[in-house]
């Protein structure tokens, strides 16, 4: 059984200890600092198993910033099971490494499913990274198969991938 504030205290860590924990999407040194979430308002409850910040919700850690209008976390006999992100749009923005431009991504709704090892974004979803961009209505990542899923029912995905640099080509 759970309680009500080991639930407040875990929430915030276990949520940004899974979105750094990401294979690929976070500076290894991320994982060592502070979670900070602020919001206008938070609400706990207890029977269904969820807490949720709303209004201006900013979550940082390290180099990962998830801005929206609601974040919910979802737990399931003390395990995290969901964590949904809704904003106008959500944004997340993390610095895979040093040596690489942030990974920025927007979209109305973006949620982290951990038993299905899956991110989604819908609504309006943009990947950027540099001048490389990933737009479509539904984006769909799955970790384990490091596989990405899009689709449009009004339009057409783009994938925008600009070329190697010709100067870091050179000898």
């Amino acid at each position: 059984m759970w309680r009500a504030d080991m639930f407040w205290r875990h929430s915030p860590l276990l949520l940004a200890g899974l979105l750094v924990s990401l294979p690929g999407l976070a500076l290894e040194s991320d994982r060592r600092q502070p979670v900070d979430i602020r919001s206008n308002e938070v609400m706990i409850d207890e029977q269904q198993g969820f807490s949720e910040y709303t209004g201006n919700v900013v979550l940082t850690q390290g180099s990962l910033k998830v801005t929206g209008d609601r974040l919910r976390v979802y737990l399931q006999q003390d395990r995290l099971q969901r964590i949904v992100v809704e904003g106008q749009p959500a944004t997340l923005v993390q610095t895979p490494a040093i040596d690489q431009p942030p990974v920025h991504a927007a979209a109305g709704r973006m949620e982290y499913d951990v038993a299905a090892r899956t991110i989604r974004l819908d609504r309006e979803a943009e990947v950027r990274q540099g001048p490389n961009r990933f737009r479509g209505e539904h984006l769909l990542y799955d970790i384990a198969a490091a596989r990405v899923k899009a689709r449009d029912e009004e339009g057409r995905v783009h994938i925008t991938i600009q070329p190697p640099d010709a100067e870091a080509d050179a000898p």
